[in-house]
């Protein structure tokens, strides 16, 4: 529990658990800055935090889905990545070695729907602001992890500058509403 200045409950907490979320693995606090001196920082307590806990399980043939189109093109937005729709669940089982991959993890976001007659699975870049399609294309859910990679690679968007990303936003009457209301009163968004 992460108590801010006012004695309120936070809306958002940073925190390591462990997997069963019984343990801090370090400190929480509102966001990563207070814990580490930078990306690097963070990746390297991240790869020792890890250590102790390796995988036992198989790897799953679910993908890891969101729930709707709208959250999956502005969660893909915020992060500069592709979504990858699968339209059933054998199409999802196909892709689902491939999207596994070490080099395919946190890639993409993934979404299961319905999709045009014929069509098993798409490759859809978000407009900057995860509003609307910008670009779309088939693939193949039988696509090796290599050839995932490459495509998943070539449709990333990179970094923005979130001060101007924002002022945009709010010039062209983009506006997002959270599911979870933001009761911050410092929150800049």
């Amino acid at each position: 529990i992460f108590l801010g200045r006012s004695g309120q409950l936070e809306n958002t907490v940073f925190a390591f658990m462990d997997p069963a979320a019984g343990k801090h693995l370090a400190a929480p606090g509102r966001g990563p800055r207070g814990m580490f001196s930078g990306p690097s920082d963070m990746a390297s307590a991240m790869d020792q935090m890890a250590q102790s806990y390796r995988a036992s399980a198989p790897v799953s043939d679910e993908l890891p889905k969101v729930e709707s189109l709208r959250l999956a093109l502005n969660i893909a937005a915020c992060e500069g990545l592709p979504v990858v729709v699968v339209a059933s669940r054998a199409a999802e089982k196909q892709l689902a070695k491939a999207a596994w991959a070490p080099q395919n993890l946190g890639q993409a976001v993934y979404l299961r729907t319905e999709l045009q007659e014929g069509a098993q699975a798409y490759l859809i870049v978000p407009d900057k602001f995860g509003m609307k399609i910008e670009k779309s294309r088939p693939l193949d859910p039988k696509v090796s992890a290599q050839e995932l990679h490459s495509l998943l690679t070539a449709l990333q968007s990179g970094p923005k500058d979130h001060r101007s990303h924002v002022q945009e936003g709010f010039a062209k009457g983009i506006r997002w509403e959270t599911a979870v209301p933001v009761t911050d009163p410092q929150a800049r968004y």
